[in-house]
């Protein structure tokens, strides 16, 4: 079933999916891996590049998908690069884009054989994750794949056992959320596992229209939305120099005034996203100006901290 978020239950534990701002340059499944020990800092995680070249599309090359069917032509800690300190990607390939062609020759393969039958295809990400001791090894596991209902959608829920929804404010954007909710609450009932619901979040919101407006409104107020993010070219910069949003505001020689919330609405939601996973941000590491409260158009949002909780050394 669909429910509010709970730690994932499994050997992959407190995992969330990767909250993409502007998903068309993802490329079937994109996979982040955060490492960070120390919980009282903020993991500024959901803020990398996807569209990241390694020159990994030749055909003889490995690639995340070879080991999906258990066919790699090489070390899975070969696949893994690091992009920014305490962050490390899976690129995307795009032979991910016909994974599900893919696994019907592997299921119809593995089905002729003596043990046929016996293949799961939602379950191989999941166990290429698990054989490589990535749940041991990072913090944060996030799977970024394409808003579509196909296999690399299903591995990704199946891997992760969460979801964050970003909706764009428009009728579209609204609408996915349902759209979402009914694909990841019926795949929970036939894998017959727990998938956590994190939250909405607004995106691409251009608030100098009243359609965006009132969609914003209406994401705030039917689905209580974390927040909302404008439509700003900022994004695409970031992605374009294959940089964090984070690495790329702070490197800017001037921030315009559009950009000022930025990074503050980010550490506002994973506040919220950390609460959602059992392990709250102590308030010894609230710094108060790093943190988005909210505005006169969305109303307050107060940051959620653990008063008890104290920060590691």
């Amino acid at each position: 079933m669909l429910e509010k978020s709970r730690p994932t239950e499994g050997k992959i534990e407190s995992t969330v999916p990767h909250l993409s701002v502007e998903r068309s340059h993802v490329v079937g499944v994109t996979i982040e891996l955060v490492r960070d020990k120390r919980r009282d800092r903020l993991k500024e995680f959901a803020l990398v590049s996807n569209d990241i070249d390694y020159d990994k599309n030749a055909g003889d090359a490995d690639r995340l998908t070879l080991h999906i069917i258990n066919r790699p032509a090489g070390d899975f800690e070969d696949l893994i690069h690091t992009a920014e300190p305490g962050i490390d990607i899976i690129p995307g390939h795009e032979e991910l884009n016909d994974l599900d062609d893919i696994l019907d020759d592997m299921e119809a393969l593995e089905n002729r054989g003596v043990d046929g039958g016996g293949f799961d295809r939602y379950t191989q990400l999941f166990r290429v994750l698990n054989e490589n001791d990535i749940p041991s090894e990072y913090d944060v596991v996030l799977c970024d794949p394409n808003a579509k209902a196909d296999d690399a959608y299903y591995s990704a829920l199946y891997a992760t056992r969460n979801v964050l929804i970003p909706a764009a404010t428009t009728p579209k954007g609204v609408a996915s959320i349902d759209d979402v909710f009914d694909t990841a609450s019926n795949f929970a009932e036939a894998k017959d596992i727990n998938i956590g619901n994190l939250g909405v979040v607004a995106t691409k919101a251009n608030l100098q229209k009243k359609k965006h407006q009132k969609k914003a409104e209406e994401l705030r107020d039917e689905h209580d939305a974390i927040g909302y993010f404008k439509d700003l070219s900022v994004y695409d910069d970031a992605s374009d120099k294959q940089q964090s949003l984070f690495r790329h505001i702070k490197g800017l020689d001037r921030v315009r005034k559009s950009q000022t919330d930025v990074l503050p609405k980010y550490r506002t939601l994973l506040a919220y996203l950390r609460e959602e996973m059992g392990d709250p941000l102590p308030e010894a590491a609230l710094d108060e100006n790093e943190f988005w409260h909210g505005d006169e158009f969305w109303g307050d949002m107060p940051v959620p901290t653990d008063a008890e909780m104290e920060m590691e050394a």
